[in-house]
C-alpha cells in the first residue's frame, strides 16, 4: 500500500507580547515664583489655602499735647449756659475757681473781684476795668526802689496791717467775692486762709490770677485766643510771678509766743 507522506505544518507565527506602555514624561515643575505667602507646596501634595498677610502695625497714638483737654471732654467756656448753671451751683463750696469759673461768678452770680496785688503791679500789668471792675485791697504793700549795691531796682515788701479791716469795711461775712493776685499761688491762698479764719463763708480764690485772666480776656472781655483748647493751655501761656512774697501772718507777728512743751 502506498504510504502517504505527512506534510509538515509550518509553525504558526507567535504574536509577540504587547510592549509595555511608555510612561508619559513627568510634568514639568512650574518655576518657583516669590510669594508673600512663602514657598508653594510641591506638586501632588495637599494644598493649604494661603493665609492672608498680617495687617501692618498701626501707628502709636501720639501723647496728648500740653494743655489739651482729657480725651472725650470739651473745653468748658464761660459763655456756655449749662456751664454757667453748674458753676453757680458748685460755688462757694468748691473754693478755688479757674479763669472760666471766675468769669461766670463775676459776670453772672454777683461776685466781686478783690485785687490783692500791690500798686506798682497794677500800674505795670493793668487790672480789670470792664463791667464792675475790681476792688483794690493789697495783702502785701510793695514798691520798687533802686538798690545801689546791686545796681538795680528791688522790691521792698511789708504786710498791709489794715487788710482785714478794709475787707470788713467792704463785705459782710456772707458776701460773695473772689480774691485775685498775680498767679493765684501765694497771696491769694494766704488771703483765702485769713478770710476763712475770720468767718467769711463765700470767698473764692482765682486760680491763675490776673496773669491768666489777661491771657484769656482783653479789656473789653473778648477772648484773645478763641482757638484755645483748655484752661490749662491758657494757664501755661501766663507769666509766673518771680517774686517770693512775705507771709502776711508771720510778718504781722514776727515774734510769736512760744508754747512750752
Amino acid at each position: 500500500p502506498t504510504q502517504q507522506k505527512k506534510v509538515a505544518t509550518p509553525p504558526k507565527a507567535t504574536t509577540p507580547p504587547p510592549e509595555a506602555a511608555t510612561p508619559p514624561p513627568p510634568a514639568e515643575t512650574p518655576p518657583q515664583i516669590p510669594s508673600i505667602f512663602g514657598t508653594p507646596p510641591a506638586a501632588g501634595s495637599p494644598t493649604t489655602p494661603p493665609q492672608p498677610a498680617s495687617p501692618p502695625p498701626q501707628p502709636a497714638t501720639p501723647p496728648p499735647q500740653p494743655g489739651a483737654p482729657p480725651t472725650g471732654t470739651a473745653f468748658k467756656r464761660c459763655e456756655d449756659p449749662a456751664f454757667q448753671e453748674s458753676t453757680i451751683e458748685e460755688f462757694p463750696d468748691k473754693t478755688v475757681a479757674n479763669i472760666e469759673e471766675a468769669r461766670v461768678l463775676w459776670s453772672s452770680d454777683g461776685y466781686t473781684i478783690v485785687d490783692l496785688r500791690s500798686e506798682f503791679e497794677r500800674e505795670e500789668e493793668g487790672t480789670i476795668t470792664a463791667e464792675s471792675g475790681s476792688i483794690h485791697i493789697p495783702l502785701i504793700s510793695a514798691e520798687k526802689v533802686y538798690n545801689a549795691e546791686l545796681d538795680k531796682k528791688v522790691i521792698l515788701q511789708q504786710p498791709n496791717p489794715q487788710f482785714l479791716e478794709q475787707i470788713n469795711s467792704c463785705f459782710s461775712p456772707d458776701d460773695k467775692f473772689i480774691v485775685m493776685d498775680s498767679d493765684g499761688k501765694d497771696r491769694a491762698l494766704q488771703a483765702l486762709a485769713l478770710l476763712d479764719k475770720a468767718g467769711y463763708t463765700s470767698s473764692v480764690c482765682m486760680r491763675g490770677g490776673y496773669n491768666t485772666w489777661q491771657v484769656a480776656f482783653d479789656q473789653q472781655l473778648q477772648r484773645r485766643f478763641p482757638d484755645a483748647q483748655s484752661v490749662m493751655e491758657l494757664e501755661a501761656m501766663a507769666d509766673k510771678d518771680p517774686v517770693s512774697w512775705l507771709d502776711w501772718a508771720t510778718a504781722m507777728d514776727p515774734c510769736p509766743l512760744k508754747v512750752k512743751e
